[in-house]
């Protein structure tokens, strides 16, 4: 009997842990539940990215192809980056078909991957609580939610980002395996460069810091900690450079190179010359500091410009709690994820005031940075509140109200939300302040901070689902109509000629690509540099391997700018020898020409 009472007490006891830990693991599953809803509300109805969807449907005919990451069938050009996700678009179309959908579905598993990893890095730095905040705030950030939708690489490269910041940290708590996690650490970030190159590099700074403070032992250890994930960082990000430099035989042209090398359109166009210190064509300057919080334009402000001034004044807020205190308590790890966290947003946000062209994908590589600020932030305050009862429930009152402050004119929806936020947290305050019997516990207080904190952009961001909206761009971008109409009249009269068609430039090509993945004659690629000499056209229409022209771009006329893609000499040929056949396509005037023999 005493035996069956014991089993009896095992049972239940067993059953109260699993009620705990599924209590306990509720909060997480409903923030990744946002975060996926978001994500994937109506996401067969996003519009794609011709450019990256032609290399998808290129790079998935050869093997030839997908190592290079060829843009067009016939290898004569590759894409403007290292092809890595590119890859995880292959394997999806080849595994689900070549869909918008499956082209899309490895950022939006980056996407929320990064929630996930984002809750356990802040949980390990600063706290369970502090991890829910920024994992809540990550989830609703209009910017990761648009990257999230989209065909391109920054959802991705964000995950393996966050991946190498957690591997640090547990790093930090290991110190027997510290070697090993660092090299994780190192892999993880050499993969994020090869998704998406210098933007992976944004917190590598704030990287150094976190391992060079958080890193138990003395300084010897860490320098080995240090080196070792160095040398596996460097192995891994330039393992494909070197593969593609030393491989034999004629390579496709990187779309933005100068030379014809991947390096050159890793380190210049997509590194030095995306802020400005090299020069690949017309320069413009940077937007300035308070880029970020615009309302024109990109829109910033309702991206992600309001959940930074929130972060500002609530991480501002935590600090001055912090220094009144005398850092009370501070310990090691958390010092240097603050530390780790302030370098890198302060380092994204002189980046992004300093580039000439900021998109709103970049801003995925300060994303996690904002989302651990503005939870640890929130976190804090939230915890001084029933203890400092009005001073510290003040404080988060203020920072609501400097919230609505921050709502854009665009979405004035968004603004009883916070001002209720605010009133609910004011009351709180009043009542701690008549001493009232009922106390509000910090976790209470955490949750009205973070309504008022997120409900302007948790507002655009459901508008950026509901408009089925992304950021993958359209370079090169046709109406379908016009697509088809042009595929099923060049399969009428092609002939059995070796390409589809002419282009004037290589993104021209994209949808037609994407469509038919059929060759296509490439005459230029960026600033119109030349891959088709006039000589070589001409020999290719004799010859019957090319019959028509698709054109694109303004003419070459006296006084524009040689890199122009009209200027090329072979777009010359072949805009002097070529017949408008435009009007018996259905497409508008120009775009079709028939080449003359």
């Amino acid at each position: 009997m005493e035996a069956a009472g014991l089993a009896r007490a095992a049972v239940v006891a067993r059953r109260g842990g699993l009620a705990r830990r599924v209590v306990a693991g509720a909060p997480l599953v409903a923030i990744v539940a946002v975060a996926s809803a978001l994500r994937l509300w109506s996401f067969g109805e996003i519009a794609g990215n011709p450019f990256y969807d032609a290399a998808v449907r290129s790079m998935s005919q050869s093997w030839h192809n997908l190592f290079f990451g060829a843009f067009d069938p016939g290898a004569m050009s590759a894409v403007d980056k290292a092809p890595l996700d590119l890859w995880l678009q292959v394997a999806s179309v080849k595994l689900f078909g070549f869909s918008s959908t499956a082209l899309r579905l490895p950022e939006v598993i980056g996407g929320i991957a990064a929630v996930v990893l984002v809750y356990d890095l802040g949980r390990r730095l600063f706290g369970r609580e502090a991890g829910l905040a920024a994992a809540t705030v990550l989830a609703v950030l209009p910017a990761s939610v648009l990257t999230a939708r989209s065909d391109t690489m920054d959802a991705v490269m964000m995950a393996f980002v966050v991946l190498s910041a957690w591997c640090v940290v547990r790093a930090a708590q290991d110190p027997r395996a510290a070697l090993r996690w660092m090299v994780a650490a190192g892999t993880a970030l050499g993969i994020a460069f090869n998704v998406k190159l210098a933007e992976a590099l944004l917190p590598l700074p704030a990287l150094l810091l976190l391992a060079g403070l958080g890193l138990a032992g003395g300084v010897g250890a860490r320098l080995r900690a240090l080196l070792a994930g160095g040398a596996a960082f460097a192995a891994v990000a330039l393992s494909w450079l070197v593969a593609v430099a030393l491989a034999p035989g004629p390579k496709p042209f990187p779309i933005g190179s100068t030379d014809g090398t991947a390096w050159n359109v890793v380190l210049v166009f997509d590194g030095t010359a995306r802020l400005g210190l090299a020069k690949t064509t017309a320069q413009r300057p940077g937007s300035g500091p308070l880029t970020l919080f615009g309302t024109h334009g990109a829109a910033f402000g309702v991206l992600v410009g309001s959940a930074l001034l929130g972060t500002l004044i609530a991480g501002g807020l935590a600090v001055a709690l912090d220094v009144r205190r005398g850092g009370a308590g501070r310990a090691r790890l958390p010092h240097a994820g603050a530390v780790f966290v302030v370098v890198w947003l302060v380092l994204g946000v002189a980046v992004f005031s300093r580039m000439s062209v900021v998109y709103a994908r970049y801003l995925d590589a300060l994303a996690p940075a904002l989302a651990l600020a503005l939870g640890a932030g929130a976190a804090a305050l939230a915890a001084a509140a029933p203890r400092r009862r009005l001073t510290a429930a003040m404080l988060a009152v203020a920072v609501l109200l400097a919230a609505a402050v921050a709502v854009p004119v665009a979405h004035p929806s968004a603004t009883p939300l916070v001002v209720a936020g605010a009133a609910a947290l004011a009351l709180a305050a009043l009542a701690l302040r008549a001493r009232a019997r009922v106390r509000l516990p910090a976790q209470a207080f955490l949750t009205l901070a973070l309504a008022g904190l997120l409900a302007v952009p948790a507002a655009a961001s459901l508008r950026l689902a509901g408009n089925h909206t992304s950021d993958g761009g359209e370079p090169g971008a046709m109406p379908a109509a016009q697509v088809a109409r042009l595929s099923a009249y060049l399969a009428a009269h092609r002939a059995g000629a070796r390409y589809q068609l002419a282009v004037t430039g290589a993104a021209k090509a994209g949808p037609l690509i994407a469509r038919d993945g059929q060759r296509v004659l490439i005459l230029t690629t960026a600033y119109g540099r030349p891959l088709v000499t006039p000589h070589q056209l001409a020999a290719a229409v004799r010859g019957g391997q090319v019959r028509y022209l698709l054109t694109g771009g303004a003419p070459c006329v006296r006084g524009m700018p040689r890199d122009r893609t009209g200027c090329a000499p072979a777009v010359r040929w072949a805009m002097a020898h070529g017949r408008d056949v435009s009007h018996a396509v259905g497409v508008p005037r120009g775009l079709l020409l028939h080449l003359r023999r």
